[in-house]
């Protein structure tokens, strides 16, 4: 790192006023830092700035640090999703980043996994996961743990990826064949005596800020619990039981700083904190070697116009909208995880932004669904137990119709009113679904009647016919109490 970066973050106060919290090695005592990133989704623009601020922590000299990542790496970029080998760039700057430990999030299944195993080999830290069985599927078996002795001090990390839908982590259940993912508070359970092998132990969850403490109180002995998945941004490390537990959010946003404060092998203290990267200044030699996966000009070439600004809502109506004209059909649904993108700026597009939009080659399916049917679809998912996150949310998307979500004074589904303006009445209705609504969520699955082209290619077409484009943001589900 240019030392003029570093001399300009002491000036600026951001590694000042972290280290003056964090850093301290007298009397005996050590420091550890422990930096932890999760749900990084392919930001790889901000690796230069985790990379300023971690290069100065091992630049002060004054603790040994510890780099830990709790999936989803991959997922939400098209410089990196789409890459001649896809998820590499991320790959690549961790190493030269130097972590030390990783776990799978959902999202690193995403290309099957053949994909996922050349990324594994290819990475030069180490990936663990205590709750998956690959048996003889192309994806080597990972270590459950790994205990790393460090300036005299053994630490132990775990990992535990979601499985909570259809007994694996969300995916489309063919790239899961062969595959098992046994529950992981049990297998947490089992891992109790890991704790007297080592000095301090980590965990690393992507099973979401909602199951954390069920995984908390499965493995009590976890001095400290780096959570992913649900994007939760806990800016000062909170306690579940005895373990410290922080997350950044998402798309590093955050970096996540945990300090452990050591008296030979005791813990004296643990801090945890977040540091907005917002705040940081990049460094230049790493602004430079992320140049070459952005240098992509079919990425970079416009393909239409937006007119005024659209949020997520504009941006999901629009697909919903396409996918219904696309097999002419009575309705549509999108649903709001897959629209990966906050909206679009008004003002040219270009490819990479419609890749953006869903970078999971989803299509629509076809089928024949009354309006019970729907119901069925919507309350079920509205009540989800199995994936909270998503649940009492406005999550399907609809285009052909308005509804609204009748809820309990516990905030739970009791009904679903359908606007007045659906006719002619009928038995059954044509209806798209976005494929993983089809494939992942609960209801009476109906036989496919038909197929769309892929979401981008519909999106891609639609632009290139030239016309701007006018986002309808209005919301077309409304939540109310009985």
């Amino acid at each position: 790192m240019h030392q003029t970066n570093f001399l300009r973050n002491l000036s600026r106060g951001i590694v000042a006023l972290s280290l003056a919290v964090m850093l301290c090695s007298c009397g005996g005592q050590k420091t550890f830092v422990l930096i932890s990133t999760n749900d990084i989704h392919g930001e790889i623009a901000k690796f230069p700035l985790l990379a300023t601020y971690v290069e100065a922590v091992r630049a002060a000299d004054t603790a040994e640090v510890i780099l830990v990542d709790a999936g989803d790496r991959v997922t939400g970029n098209p410089y990196v999703d789409m890459a001649p080998e896809s998820g590499k760039p991320v790959i690549e700057l961790m190493n030269e980043l130097d972590y030390d430990v990783a776990i799978f999030g959902n999202h690193e299944f995403d290309k099957g996994l053949e994909v996922l195993n050349k990324r594994v080999s290819e990475a030069e830290f180490d990936v663990v996961c205590a709750n998956i069985n690959t048996g003889t599927t192309a994806l080597a078996q990972p270590k459950a743990y790994v205990i790393k002795e460090i300036d005299g001090v053994k630490f132990g990390f775990t990992g535990f990826v979601t499985n909570f839908k259809n007994g694996h982590p969300d995916g489309d259940d063919e790239i899961f064949v062969g595959t098992e993912f046994p529950d992981a508070f049990q297998t947490a359970a089992s891992l109790r005596v890991l704790a007297d092998s080592c000095d301090v132990l980590i965990g690393i969850s992507h099973l979401g800020y909602d199951m954390d403490p069920r995984l908390v109180e499965a493995l009590p002995e976890m001095d400290i619990l780096v959570g992913g998945h649900t994007h939760t941004t806990i800016p000062v490390g909170e306690l579940m039981g005895e373990t410290v537990v922080t997350q950044t959010g998402k798309s590093l946003k955050n970096i996540g700083v945990t300090t452990i404060k050591m008296q030979g092998k005791k813990i004296i203290s643990i801090e945890n904190h977040l540091v907005p990267t917002a705040d940081i200044t990049p460094d230049q030699e790493w602004e430079q070697k992320i140049v070459k996966y952005y240098d992509v000009p079919m990425m970079k070439e416009v393909v239409g116009t937006v007119a005024v600004d659209a949020d997520k809502n504009g941006v999901a109506n629009l697909l919903s909208d396409l996918l219904r004209k696309e097999l002419k059909s009575d309705f549509a649904f999108y649903h709001q995880g897959g629209v990966r993108v906050d909206g679009f700026a008004a003002g040219d597009l270009n490819r990479a932004s419609i890749f953006a939009v869903d970078p999971f080659s989803s299509r629509g399916i076809r089928v024949e669904m009354s309006l019970a049917e729907l119901k069925e679809l919507i309350m079920n998912k509205f009540n989800d137990t199995t994936n909270p996150k998503e649940s009492h949310s406005r999550d399907l998307l609809p285009s052909g119709l308005t509804y609204t979500v009748i809820t309990d004074e516990k905030g739970d589904a009791v009904d679903v009113i359908f606007d007045h303006k659906i006719y002619p009445a009928k038995e059954k209705y044509s209806v798209v679904l976005a494929d993983y609504i089809y494939s992942s969520y609960n209801f009476t699955r109906p036989r496919p009647t038909g197929v769309t082209d892929l979401v981008t290619t519909i999106l891609e077409n639609y632009f290139q016919e030239g016309k701007p484009f006018t986002p309808d943001n209005t919301p077309r589900v409304d939540i109310r109490q009985r």
